[in-house]
């Protein structure tokens, strides 16, 4: 996979260079894969498809991710994956209604208390 997660890495569009790395991260380096625990490679992999997702440039994880080894026997790399994906979009969703919630209701304590004055 580290030829394939590459190639990932390298179509993202909008890549910055900050200070001593990137955004979005670069792949884990081979040696430090060798010491990196399946969760660490899995979350820096997830990072770069929602970052594929977000820019419109990733239709779909499945396919890269498939027939890769189960970290702990009952779980597949892909379905981790994907679903650590999924809740990071729905957690960025849902941060989303609660910052529009808190205008919404700032609003209208305004209309409320103040206009009326």
């Amino acid at each position: 996979m580290p030829v394939r997660w590459n190639e990932l890495w390298e179509m993202l569009p909008e890549m910055v260079q900050v200070r001593v790395g990137w955004t979005p991260p670069l792949p884990l380096i081979p040696g430090a894969r060798n010491y990196a625990s399946n969760h660490a490679k899995a979350l820096r992999l997830a990072d770069h498809i929602a970052w594929a997702q977000d820019h419109r440039v990733w239709t779909g994880s499945a396919h890269f991710c498939e027939g890769r080894p189960k970290p702990n026997g009952t779980t597949s790399m892909t379905d981790f994956v994907i679903r650590l994906i999924e809740t990071q979009r729905l957690t960025r969703i849902y941060e989303q209604k609660q910052a529009a919630l808190a205008e919404l209701k700032k609003s209208l304590l305004h209309q409320a208390f103040y206009v009326n004055l």
